[in-house]
C-alpha cells in the first residue's frame, strides 16, 4: 500500500463506505437503482446540511472579519513597505486575535466538498452493477446519457442548476466568492461530461437540493417550510413502506420505519414549538469525545480484525501473492482512523464542542462493547471472506433481549456520566490501552504464523509437470474432494451425458458413509482406513490426534513408496493440523514428492481476496451493532457491498474455491506420460467445499453470472435412474454447481489420460470426507440432523474398466486404502500399526459415526475428539430405519 492509498483510506474511504451503505439499503428497499440514487442524494444532503450550514456561518464570519479589517490593512499596506509592513500587520492581527491561517475559513465549505466529491466519483463510476439499468428517461445508468442529439444532457442540466444556485447563494457577497463558485461549476461540467449517467444524475439531484436550500435561506420562515416538507416526505415514506410489508425483510422495514417516524416526530415538534428538543446533559469540565473515538478506532480497526485472523491466520494468507494477513488489519485500521479520529472529530469541532456529543459517544462505546462481547461472537464457522457457514438467525426473543440489555446499558452509562464523570475518562483510557495490548499480541502471533507459512508456500512453487503417469505399469490415483455431495452424481451425469463417457469405467457407490461430518473427523479414515475412524482414534489415547492424523496421511504414500511406486502427494489434508498443509511430515521419506497446489494457479479475474480490504472493517461494525441491524449490514455475507446486491448479477467467489478450482483446470498441464515406474498420486481439493453460483451451461466461475435462461434447469433435476429432485435453496443450487464444475474439469483430465494411453492402466478413486445438510431427503432428517451429512461421495474406476455402473452395496470412505492397494500391493500393511489393510465385513455390522461439529483443529486437538453426539448405522445409510442415536460421549 502506497501513501496515496493510505491517505485515501483515511479521508475518503469512510465517506465512500457511507455512500455504499445508503445506496445499498435504498436498492434493497426499492429494488430500483435509480430510486436508490435519489435516496442517496436526499439522505446525504440531510446528513451534511448541519455541517454545510455551520461551515457557511464560519465562512460568513470570516468575510465579516476580513471586511472589518480591510480598511486598516489597506492603510498599512499603502503606508509601510518591506519588513516594517510585515511586522505591523502581524501586530495588528495579534491585537485583533486573528491569524492569517484563518483565511482558510472562507474556503471551508469548498474544502469539505472535495472528499465527498471524490468519494461519490469513485463509488458511482465503479458501480459495475448499474451497467444496462435504465431509470426514467435515462437508458443506461452505466454510460453517458447522450440525451440531447448525442450530447450528454445531464451534465449540462447539472451545470445550469449549479450556476443558478451559485447566483442565488452569492448575491450580496464578495466578487471572489462568485467567481470561485462559477469556476467550480464549470470544472464539474468538464469532469463529469463523459462519465456514466449515474454520476451526472446524482450531482444534478445534489444541485437541485442545494438550489432549494439556497432559496429557503432567503425566506423568512425557512425552518417552518423545511418542517412541513419533512412531514410530507416522512409521511409519504411511511406509506410507501407499508406497501412493502410483504416484499421486504422485516428488519429492514422496522429500521426504516423508526428513522422515518423519528424524522416525522422531530418535524412535528419543531412546527409546534419553533425549536428542536434539547437533550439536557450537565456540562462537564472535560470532554471525553476524543477518548471515545480512540476506543472505537482500536476496537473496530485493530482488535476485532486481529481476533478474526488469529483464529486461523493461514486461511487469510493469499497463497498467490503470499500477502501478510496483517495487511487487512492495516486497511481496517486506516478506515477506522478516518471514520472515528478524522470525520467524527470534524463534525464535533465544526458543529461545536457540545457536551451531549461526549455523552452520546460514551453510551455508544458501552453499547458497542456489550454487543461485541455478549451478542455477536457465536455464529459458527466463518470463512476467509467473513461469511458464516450458516446464516445467523435471530428469534423475536433474541431481538427483545438485545434491546432490553442495551437500554439497561444506556441507563447505567447515563448514571455513570452524570454522577461519576471522573470514571468515564479513566475507564476509556484503561480499556483502550487493554484492547491495544491484546491487539498487539494478536499482531505478533499473526506475523509469526505468516513467516512460518511463507516458508512452506515458497518451497512449493509449481512450474513443471509433477504427475508422471506410466504407460506400462499400473497407476493409482486417490482424490479427496472435500464435502463433495454423493447424491448429486446421477443428476449431474444425466444433465451432462458426455460426462458418462468421460467417466467410463467408474462405479458409483450411493450407499457410502463417512465416520464424521467434519474434515478433521471424517478424512483420516480415507487415508488410513478403518483404524482411523474417530472411534478407533479415540481408543488410542496415548497419542495426540494430530499425530494419529499425520500417521493416517502417510499410510498409503509410504506403502506405495515401499513397493517401488513413484509417489506424489498434493495438499495432504490438515497435515500437522495446519490449514496450509505442513509437508514436513513426509521429511523422513525423501522419495515421496510433496506439493501444495492450492493457490498455485491464479485465475486473475476471480482473485477476490481484495474484498477483505473493505469488509474487515465492516465486519467489525456488524459486531458492535444492535442485533436488529446486524443481519441488515451482514447482508448474507455481502456486507452491503453494492456490486453484489441481489438485484445485480455480480458474484464474488470464495478464495478457497478460486484457488482449488484453478488446480482442477490445470490437471492436464501438470501431467506427463512416460515409461517410468507406476505412479501413486494422492491429492485433496476444496472446489466442492464452497457454495458458489456459477455461469451455466458450462458451470464456470465468473464475476458476472447471468443464469436468467436456466431457472427451470436450476430448480428441477432428473437422475440417470429416473429419480427427480427439486433444488429450492441457494445452498442446494450452489452445491450442485460446484460439484458439477468439479466433475466437468475432472472429465477433461480423464479425456487427456485416455488420449495419452494411460487411462486403462490407471485406477482412480474419488472420495469425500463428508456430505452436507442440504435437506434433499426429508426421510433422513433424524435426531435434529440431516444424515446426508455422513453420506460420502465415492466413485471408483478399476483397471481396464470401461462401463459406468452403479453398486448399492454398503461402503465407507474407510475402504479407500483397501480399494487403492487391492491386487496392486501384495499383503498391504499399515507400517505404523502393523495391521493388515483388508476388506471390511459390513453385512449386519453397526458402524459408529461422530456427529461432533467442532472442526477447528486448533481446538479439537487433544488425545481424543471433543465430546459430541454419536450415531450408529448398518447395511444401508439411505434407510432411516437403520440409524440410531447413541447419545453424547
Amino acid at each position: 500500500m502506497n501513501l496515496f492509498d493510505a491517505l485515501y483510506n483515511v479521508f475518503i474511504g469512510p465517506i465512500e463506505l457511507l455512500f455504499e451503505f445508503v445506496f445499498s439499503l435504498g436498492c434493497i428497499i426499492t429494488q430500483n437503482p435509480g430510486l436508490a440514487i435519489v435516496i442517496l442524494s436526499f439522505s446525504l444532503n440531510i446528513l451534511l446540511s448541519p455541517l454545510y450550514s455551520k461551515a457557511s456561518e464560519i465562512q460568513e464570519e470570516e468575510n465579516r472579519v476580513q471586511e472589518a479589517m480591510k480598511e486598516d490593512l489597506n492603510f498599512i499596506k499603502k503606508t509601510f513597505k518591506g519588513n516594517e509592513q510585515f511586522y505591523i500587520i502581524q501586530t495588528y492581527y495579534r491585537q485583533h486575535n486573528y491569524k492569517p491561517i484563518y483565511t482558510l475559513r472562507s474556503s471551508i465549505s469548498l474544502i469539505l466538498q472535495i472528499p465527498f466529491f471524490m468519494a461519490a466519483y469513485h463509488f458511482l463510476s465503479n458501480l459495475e452493477g448499474l451497467n444496462g439499468y435504465s431509470f426514467a428517461f435515462i437508458q443506461d445508468l452505466g454510460k453517458p446519457d447522450g440525451l440531447l442529439l448525442g450530447l450528454n444532457l445531464l451534465p449540462i442540466a447539472m451545470t445550469a442548476v449549479n450556476l443558478l444556485s451559485s447566483y442565488i447563494y452569492t448575491r450580496g457577497k464578495p466578487l471572489k466568492d462568485n467567481i470561485q463558485l462559477y469556476v467550480m461549476a464549470l470544472v464539474f461540467l468538464v469532469l463529469l461530461y463523459n462519465t456514466p449517467a449515474v454520476l451526472s444524475f446524482y450531482y444534478l439531484l445534489n444541485n437541485l437540493f442545494s438550489l432549494i436550500r439556497n432559496i429557503l435561506d432567503k425566506t423568512r420562515n425557512k425552518n417552518r417550510i423545511i418542517s412541513i416538507v419533512s412531514i410530507i416526505v416522512s409521511t409519504a415514506g411511511i406509506l410507501v413502506l407499508m406497501t412493502k410489508i410483504h416484499t421486504v425483510r422485516p428488519d429492514y422495514l422496522l429500521i426504516c420505519f423508526v428513522l422515518l417516524l423519528g424524522m416525522l416526530g422531530l418535524s412535528l415538534y419543531y412546527l409546534k414549538n419553533n425549536a428542536l428538543p434539547v437533550i439536557k446533559v450537565p456540562g462537564k469540565e472535560q470532554n471525553v469525545f476524543i477518548f471515545g473515538c480512540i476506543f472505537l478506532c482500536i476496537l473496530l480497526g485493530v482488535l476485532i480484525p486481529s481476533q478474526v485472523i488469529i483464529a486461523s491466520p493461514e486461511e487469510f494468507i493469499d497463497r498467490v501473492t503470499i500477502q501478510n494477513p496483517l495487511f487487512f488489519v492495516l486497511c481496517s485500521s486506516l478506515t477506522s482512523i478516518g471514520m472515528f479520529v478524522v470525520w467524527f472529530n470534524i463534525y464535533f469541532f465544526i458543529l461545536g464542542k457540545k457536551d451531549y456529543f461526549d455523552y452520546g459517544l460514551w453510551v455508544i462505546c458501552g453499547i458497542a462493547i456489550v454487543n461485541y462481547l455478549f451478542f455477536h461472537n457465536n455464529f459458527g464457522t466463518l470463512s476467509n471472506l467473513l461469511v458464516y457457514e450458516n446464516e445467523p438467525v435471530f428469534s423475536a426473543a433474541d431481538y427483545l433481549l438485545n434491546i432490553i440489555v442495551l437500554l439497561a446499558v444506556a441507563v447505567v452509562f447515563t448514571l455513570i456520566y452524570r454522577y461519576r464523570f471522573r470514571f468515564v475518562k479513566i475507564s476509556l483510557e484503561i480499556v483502550s490501552i487493554a484492547i491495544l495490548v491484546m491487539s498487539l499480541i494478536n499482531i505478533v502471533n499473526i506475523n509469526t504464523t505468516y513467516n512460518e507459512a511463507k516458508i512452506k508456500i515458497e518451497k512449493n512453487t509449481i512450474d513443471d509437470r509433477i504427475f508422471s503417469f506410466s504407460k506400462d505399469r499400473k497407476n493409482v490415483v486417490v482424490i479427496m474432494m472435500d464435502r463433495a455431495i454423493n447424491m448429486y452424481i446421477p443428476f449431474i451425469l444425466n444433465e451432462k451425458p458426455e460426462l458418462q463417457q468421460q467417466f467410463s469405467g467408474f462405479t458409483y457407490y450411493p450407499n457410502t458413509i463417512s465416520f464424521g461430518g467434519n474434515t478433521n473427523i471424517g478424512s483420516p479414515a480415507i487415508y488410513g482406513g478403518y483404524e482411523y475412524s474417530p472411534e478407533e482414534m479415540n481408543k488410542r489415547d496415548d497419542k495426540l490426534l494430530v499425530e494419529k492424523h499425520n500417521e493416517a496421511l502417510k499410510v498409503m504414500p509410504v506403502m506405495f513408496d515401499n513397493n517401488d511406486f513413484d509417489v506424489v502427494v498434493c495438499d495432504p489434508t490438515y497435515a500437522n493440523y495446519s490449514i496450509i498443509p505442513d509437508l514436513s511430515i513426509f521429511d523422513d521419506y525423501p522419495d515421496i514428492k510433496t506439493y501444495n497446489t492450492e493457490g498455485s494457479f491464479l485465475i486473475d479475474e476471480l482473485h477476490m481476496l481484495d474484498v477483505l480490504k473493505r469488509n474487515m472493517f465492516v465486519y467489525g461494525l456488524t459486531n458492535i451493532m444492535p442485533s436488529l441491524a446486524f443481519k441488515m449490514v451482514y447482508d448474507g455475507g455481502n456486507y452491503l457491498e453494492a456490486n453484489y446486491l441481489n438485484i445485480f448479477d455480480n458474484v464474488k467467489h470464495d478464495e478457497h474455491f478460486v484457488q482449488s478450482y484453478g488446480v482442477l483446470t490445470r490437471l492436464s498441464d501438470i501431467s506427463e506420460y512416460s515409461n517410468t515406474e507406476g505412479l501413486f498420486l494422492m491429492m485433496s481439493n476444496d472446489t466442492t467445499h464452497s457454495e458458489e453460483r456459477l455461469q451455466e451451461p458450462d458451470y464456470i466461475p465468473s464475476t458476472h453470472v447471468d443464469n436468467s435462461g436456466f431457472e427451470e434447469n436450476d430448480r428441477y433435476k432428473k437422475s440417470i435412474t429416473g429419480e427427480k429432485i427439486e433444488l429450492t435453496t441457494d445452498r442446494q443450487i450452489n452445491h450442485y454447481h460446484v460439484n458439477m464444475a468439479s466433475m466437468i474439469q475432472l472429465g477433461k483430465w480423464f479425456d487427456s489420460l485416455k488420449a495419452n494411453g494411460v487411462y486403462d492402466n490407471t485406477r482412480i478413486i474419488i472420495v469425500s470426507d463428508h456430505g452436507y445438510y442440504l435437506h434433499q431427503r426429508p426421510e433422513l432428517l433424524l435426531y435434529d440432523t440431516d444424515m446426508m451429512f455422513y453420506n460420502a461421495f465415492l466413485l471408483v474406476k478399476d483397471f481396464d474398466s470401461d462401463t459406468f455402473t452403479i453398486d448399492d452395496r454398503f461402503m465407507a470412505n474407510g475402504d479407500v486404502p483397501y480399494l487403492a492397494s487391492k491386487d496392486v500391493i501384495q499383503d498391504p500393511v499399515n507400517i505404523f500399526t502393523g495391521n493388515k489393510i483388508e476388506e471390511k465385513e459390513k453385512e449386519g455390522i453397526e458402524f459408529h459415526i461422530s456427529g461432533s461439529r467442532q472442526h477447528n483443529v486448533s481446538v479439537n486437538n487433544g488425545y481424543r475428539f471433543i465430546k459430541g453426539p454419536w450415531y450408529s448405522v448398518h447395511d444401508n445409510c439411505l434407510d432411516p430405519d437403520n440409524w440410531e442415536y447413541l447419545g453424547e460421549h
